[in-house]
């Protein structure tokens, strides 16, 4: 029988390829997004495939270490996402609301976007690479999945909801050991 993280990452290239089909058109009365899907397509994998470029070039050591702890420990790192988006939300709606804390926002902000899609980037390699030997295959594979579901309307947010949670809380786990 397969391990629950290679049954999750076989069910993940299910769903990444699914919503390609059945993407279609709004719903009547519904305004379409100004940015073209041919833009989110690009823009999601492009930055995918930067990032985890990047990483897998200049910090390979990390790379794997953090690779190695998703696919070790897929829910709790997902827990720790979550975790994370939660404190992220109750500290910026409290700093928000005092003159003080309004300048210590945006630096917060960058920060959590900044770790986000390098997280997004480590999960989307990690997931694939329980798929393929090759870790710059896994992040091409990646890269065009996060792009393809970019412009689905609910699964595509839903997966990069669940693959960007769980390397966030990755990239906290490291961080805190």
């Amino acid at each position: 029988m397969a391990s629950p993280s290679r049954w999750l990452a076989r069910l993940g290239l299910v769903f990444a390829f699914v919503p390609v089909v059945v993407a279609g058109q709004p719903a009547p009365g519904v305004e379409t997004p100004s940015v073209s899907p041919l833009a989110r397509v690009v823009g999601g994998g492009l930055s995918t495939l930067v990032v985890g470029g990047l990483l897998l070039a200049a910090a390979p050591d990390y790379t794997d270490r953090i690779v190695d702890q998703i696919s070790d420990e897929p829910v709790a790192c997902f827990g720790w996402g979550l975790a994370v988006l939660v404190l992220f939300v109750g500290t910026t709606v409290l700093l928000a609301i005092t003159v003080v804390g309004i300048v210590l926002v945006i630096p917060l902000v960058l920060a959590v976007a900044v770790v986000g899609v390098v997280g997004s980037a480590l999960g989307y390699l990690a997931l694939f690479g329980r798929v393929v030997e090759s870790r710059w295959l896994a992040l091409g594979l990646g890269a065009l999945v996060a792009g393809l579901t970019n412009v689905v309307p609910v699964l595509g947010s839903v997966v990069g909801f669940v693959v960007g949670s769980v390397g966030v809380g990755a990239v906290v786990r490291d961080w805190r050991t």
